[in-house]
């Protein structure tokens, strides 16, 4: 959030709670992220040529595919997950910044990282990550997701 700051400290006026001042620096990200996928499949092929591994259908016909296929193959099978996934954390990131430039930075930035919270419900509910059966966690659980709404409660009230 410091460089956010710094950057909207070279706007001043109305324009400053302009969405594309927001927009403007949030560029930054996605051209890096955009940079940065086809560079992480690469790692992921190179390695994976490395360790000597194969394809599966590589095991069946027992020849190895040239690293052009593989990293088409890997790019192709990471590109819509990793694409929904991205553009909803692009929009997710974007609406925080946003929301941390007109609350300020004492209350928007730990109000927006509450989002733990829906991530925790999808990690126990949905994906089973962890099992209520044990009380201890239960407990652990629980006193975690208090002390997380009681402090958002605390900051919407008194921030």
């Amino acid at each position: 959030m410091v460089p956010y700051k710094l950057h909207n400290d070279r706007f001043s006026g109305p324009e400053t709670f302009s969405p594309r001042n927001t927009i403007a620096y949030l560029a930054s990200f996605s051209f890096g992220s955009l940079l940065t996928f086809p560079a992480l499949v690469l790692y992921a092929v190179v390695r994976e040529i490395m360790q000597g591994e194969k394809a599966p259908s590589e095991k069946v016909r027992g020849d190895l595919r040239p690293w052009p296929q593989r990293f088409k193959r890997k790019f192709i099978r990471a590109i819509v997950p990793g694409g929904i996934t991205g553009t909803i954390w692009a929009m997710g990131n974007f609406l925080s910044v946003h929301a941390t430039k007109h609350l300020g930075m004492s209350i928007g930035f730990p109000l927006v990282q509450t989002g733990i919270l829906v991530a925790a419900v999808w990690g126990v509910f949905f994906f089973k990550d962890i099992n209520l059966q044990s009380r201890t966690v239960l407990v652990l659980f629980l006193t975690a997701l208090a002390a997380l709404i009681g402090g958002a409660a605390l900051l919407a009230h008194y921030g």
